[in-house]
């Protein structure tokens, strides 16, 4: 496949770079309206050649596709224009700036039968993934409530650049130079990040916006600063849930921040990715209301059920007195965890986690009875500091100078995949590029049913011999 890089702002190096690494995609193009940014742009990512316009790259016409990396307002025209050509197209988000010219866009596409793509790269993170099949599944039983939330701070910050004097940054924030504004920009990627978190699409939603004062009459140089740098919603899903949602650039100290809380009658889960890792949390089960009468301190011979040794078990604690509870998964995964392995210190009475077990039953270790929120609060924190202190290689010792000097364990992610801003791209970018390949063997069989002599790949692998289409 031979791609056209259509806009070589910032996000145009990632959609470059990861289309390069794809075997047998090559990029055959870059366009922009600035003929130093696309020369530039073209001897960085070693391309052959650059074009002023989208007009003059279709006019040579030697490509496959199109990755369009413009402003928003732009995304209309230029799709249009390489979907009239017979372009695939893999669209930056959101795909236009209002529904109407949204859906003529993808109508167009699917009356040409081409392959497109809006690029809502978060989809891609493991975390989120797990999290909608756990939802799905009815693990955490009908979803009754949600919260997400999306916080940057560039515009309190120079970590990604001095916005005040960048092109890239400040053309976000100008209506007339494309904008919509922090809804538009990565408002888009937190509303899809919950409904597809909480597989359920939105069915009514209410919006406040805000602009600050950033500059002097809000104005630098060509860009007037009139786009929304902050919103905050209330939205249902059409499962009935109901839930909140916010964005800000102003979020001092989160660099790049996704959050999403889903709450259903049987349990919750808690996803959170940023620019350096990403985590997923699950409270998973319900605890029946114990039976009435009076209750004493358990002595149980065994506080602990674990199905398998292997980091996928089920571990939970239960005694006499309480029903099943679910254990966090931080608190078992590690080989040489207290809750996995040391059985001796459940015998001390003034073990912090036996104490933590007397909590989470209800009961402190004196015997008083406690309500349940405030038995999961003390044993959250007080079994969270007894695996700090014992969390370990199963080679390692147990002792308190050996317990300093342990690695904590480090946040895990799928393989193979990225969990940085833009370190997913690549996903999308692979699926969709296998696409066209699969759309192209299909067009390919077509062919050869019409025209005898033209041999599928299938084909050509079987015999070694035939004629490619």
């Amino acid at each position: 496949m031979r791609i056209l890089i259509l806009g070589t702002g910032g996000m145009a190096n990632q959609h470059a770079k990861h289309f390069a690494a794809i075997e047998g995609v090559t990029l055959a193009g870059g366009v922009d309206v600035d003929p130093a940014r696309v020369e530039a742009f073209c001897q960085t990512h070693n391309i052959e050649r650059g074009f002023g316009s989208l007009d003059a790259a279709i006019a040579w016409g030697e490509f496959d596709a199109v990755a369009n990396v413009t402003p928003d307002s732009v995304h209309y025209p230029t799709t249009m224009a390489a979907i009239a050509a017979g372009k695939h197209v893999f669209c930056e988000k959101p795909l236009a700036t209002d529904h109407a010219r949204a859906m003529e866009m993808t109508e167009a596409a699917e009356a040409a039968g081409l392959v497109n793509m809006v690029n809502l790269t978060y989809r891609n993170v493991a975390q989120l993934q797990k999290a909608r099949e756990i939802v799905q599944s009815g693990q955490i039983g009908k979803v009754k409530h949600f919260e997400a939330s999306y916080l940057q701070s560039w515009l309190v910050s120079k970590a990604w650049g001095d916005w005040r004097s960048e092109s890239q940054w400040l053309w976000r924030l100008s209506k007339k130079h494309g904008s919509n504004g922090v809804l538009g920009d990565i408002g888009v990627h937190i509303l899809d990040f919950a409904a597809y978190g909480a597989g359920s699409d939105f069915s009514k939603v209410f919006c406040r916006l805000e602009t600050f004062e950033k500059a002097e009459n809000n104005k630098i140089g060509e860009y007037d600063l009139d786009a929304n740098d902050s919103f905050a919603m209330t939205a249902q899903l059409e499962n009935g849930a109901l839930g909140v949602i916010h964005a800000t650039r102003w979020a001092t100290g989160h660099l790049n921040e996704l959050r999403l809380r889903i709450y259903g009658e049987l349990g919750s889960v808690e996803v959170q990715h940023r620019h350096d890792w990403s985590k997923l949390r699950t409270c998973l089960g319900t605890m029946p209301k114990p039976a009435p009468g009076p209750r004493s301190s358990p002595k149980p011979s065994r506080l602990i059920t674990c199905a398998s040794s292997k980091p996928a078990a089920r571990a939970t604690i239960s005694s006499p007195a309480s029903a099943t509870l679910p254990i966090s998964r931080r608190f078992w995964t590690w080989r040489r965890s207290p809750i996995a392995t040391r059985w001796n210190t459940l015998s001390d009475k003034k073990s912090p986690l036996r104490r933590a077990f007397c909590c989470a039953s209800g009961l402190l270790a004196d015997g008083t009875e406690v309500g349940l929120v405030e038995a999961r609060c003390k044993f959250e924190a007080i079994a969270q500091a007894a695996v700090q202190a014992d969390m370990g290689s199963e080679d390692q010792g147990n002792l308190p100078e050996q317990r300093s000097a342990r690695k904590p364990a480090q946040p895990c992610e799928k393989k193979g995949q990225g969990v940085g801003m833009y370190g997913v791209i690549g996903d999308g970018a692979r699926s969709w590029a296998e696409a066209i390949r699969n759309e192209a063997q299909v067009g390919r069989e077509e062919r050869k049913r019409k025209e005898p002599g033209i041999a599928t790949e299938d084909e050509v692998d079987r015999n070694g011999k035939g004629e490619q289409a």
